[in-house]
């Protein structure tokens, strides 16, 4: 294999997760479009559950515990051992998630009740229809998981990066052209042909590197049994970000309206910047930490977890305060057409601001928990995770409260009780990352703490200089462009503020001399096997 370049290999997911982000935006607009937000929550809700199963079977054991025992398979027994037990993990997928879906699908119009209960009864008939079509996902994301796993560890990125791209197509597919026949139920065939695409691109990609699919089933198999011993903690952990969500879904519900559309709609746009800067670094570079836990190299361990650190840090940081500033601009520039009223947007807004306002602490756990998976740790997350639970339970239940008293705009008739919701979320994110970090620290005795807070210093000075000149170009733009046509000089704005921001903080990280800009500077000098296309491969 030609010299791995973990900068490399996370410029490419960075790019794929731009694209699978704009499109999933861009999928967002096609719902507005096409759908009032009261229809929509239906489908957010219902969707939901389908993802539950997902987060709890496919990736409670595969995508990061799977990951760590295919490598040490490869490093100490070969290729075809390797293989097998990745046969016995797809069939075990299978097998369980057939099994949960089953199961689920006669039980949902007894649960929709109680985790709904503030629809009407047609609603939540609706709904529970809409879980029942999508329970097909979880099986084939399953299969993809275990597929892209096995790339991920032979470090090939390229169809893994790829495969959230077709999935937003097929939704896409199915909110234009099977909607307008088959209604909300369009969306819902629209998920399944996403999920079918999703593991219909990592096939090819994995037969190169010598997998072959067999029937094989060893319910005693040793790796099997210590990843499921593994598996509870880490389920545990993900029941508890799943519940953060369902939280949010229960208690957006209760307050009614579009509040539910509002706080997916927002969800969407933070999300962009959590996968593009945080699940980009963590999915690179959790192969590497595997190996290194694998090899005993705990020095190089730590090395690799506080660079990446630092590197999602370096991206996550100043992404947080543009969409803060920018937050009006986005919302209007994304949704401000079709069913979305003026109400909808500030309201969309303001959430976007409070869920920003956590941005990099949700991208840096997707590295933190990772640290902790490769060293075969699945507890220490999982309390981290139930401990967030805690404190966003506590807050959903206080600060839309709040915020309804305190911070309502009786003159517009707007009352931002739901954006108390996003305040809790936030608030719970904090201490996910806080937990993480301490017990890392005092698992591994430091993450290279002296060049974390140098780099963080010089971080802090470039955003704050970007920050300033956001706010400054926003009010000497505006009248200037506005006038000559307002929708787009509008969008003009937006697009020209964001670049110059981005300009500045590039320019003064460099002339800081932050480490995160130089690891990035020889990125194109040469191409690594597994970013090469596949006709270059048949050419070695």
């Amino acid at each position: 294999m030609k010299e791995f370049s973990k900068n490399r290999a996370t410029l490419i997911l960075m790019i794929a997760a731009i694209g699978s982000n704009v499109l999933g935006l861009g999928k967002d607009i096609v719902f507005n479009l096409h759908f009032k937000s009261d229809l929509l929550k239906i489908y957010f809700s219902a969707f939901r559950f389908p993802d539950l199963i997902y987060n709890l079977v496919v990736l409670g054991v595969l995508s990061s515990i799977f990951i760590t025992f295919f490598i040490d398979h490869l490093n100490n027994k070969g290729k075809e051992d390797a293989f097998k037990f990745a046969n016995n993990i797809i069939n075990f997928t299978i097998i369980a998630t057939s099994i949960f879906s089953i199961i689920l699908f006669f039980m949902v119009p007894f649960l929709i009740h109680g985790l709904t209960p503030g629809f009407s009864p047609e609603e939540k008939e609706l709904t529970a229809k809409l879980i029942q079509i999508m329970l097909l996902q979880p099986i084939l994301m399953g299969l993809s998981s275990v597929i892209g796993g096995v790339l991920n560890s032979f470090k090939k990125f390229v169809a893994y990066a790829l495969a959230p791209i077709f999935y937003n197509l097929g939704i896409i597919f199915g909110a234009i052209f099977l909607a307008p026949k088959y209604g909300i139920f369009g969306l819902a065939y629209g998920v399944l042909i996403g999920a079918f695409l999703h593991l219909l691109i990592q096939l090819v990609p994995v037969l190169k590197t010598g997998y072959r699919y067999k029937f094989v089933f060893n319910a005693t198999d040793q790796s099997l049994r210590q990843m499921l011993k593994l598996a509870p903690p880490r389920i545990g952990g993900l029941l508890a970000s799943q519940a953060n969500l369902f939280i949010i879904t229960i208690v957006g519900s209760l307050i009614g309206g579009g509040s539910i559309t509002y706080l997916m709609y927002a969800n969407d746009i933070q999300a962009f910047v959590v996968v593009v800067f945080g699940l980009s670094f963590a999915t690179v570079v959790f192969p590497l930490l595997a190996d290194y836990a694998s090899l005993n190299k705990t020095e190089e361990f730590i090395n690799e977890l506080s660079t990446s650190f630092r590197q999602i840090l370096f991206f996550a940081i100043p992404a947080s305060l543009g969409l803060i500033l920018l937050r009006g601009q986005i919302v209007r520039l994304l949704l401000g057409y079709g069913f979305f009223k003026f109400t909808d947007t500030k309201l969309t807004a303001a959430i976007l601001g409070v869920f920003a306002l956590s941005l990099f602490a949700q991208a840096s756990i997707l590295i933190l928990v990772r640290a902790f998976y490769a060293l075969k740790d699945t507890k220490t997350p999982f309390y981290a995770a139930l401990s967030a639970v805690l404190v966003n339970i506590i807050g959903s239940i206080t600060l839309p409260k709040f915020f309804d008293q305190y911070v309502a705009d009786p003159k517009n008739g707007i009352t931002f009780a739901v954006v108390g919701l996003a305040a809790a979320f936030t608030i719970a994110s904090f201490v996910n990352m806080l937990i993480l970090l301490i017990a890392l620290h005092k698992r591994l005795g430091g993450l290279n703490d002296g060049k974390i807070i140098n780099s963080l210093s010089k971080i802090i000075i470039a955003s704050a200089a970007m920050a300033i000149s956001i706010q400054g170009l926003k009010y000497v733009i505006s009248p200037i462009i506005n006038p000559i046509h307002p929708v787009l000089g509008f969008t003009v704005q937006t697009l020209f503020v964001i670049f110059a921001g981005a300009g500045v903080y590039f320019f003064l990280a460099y002339i800081l001399g932050c480490d995160e800009i130089k690891g990035f500077k020889n990125i194109f000098k040469r191409t690594p096997s597994y970013l090469q296309s596949d006709s270059d491969e048949s050419k070695n």
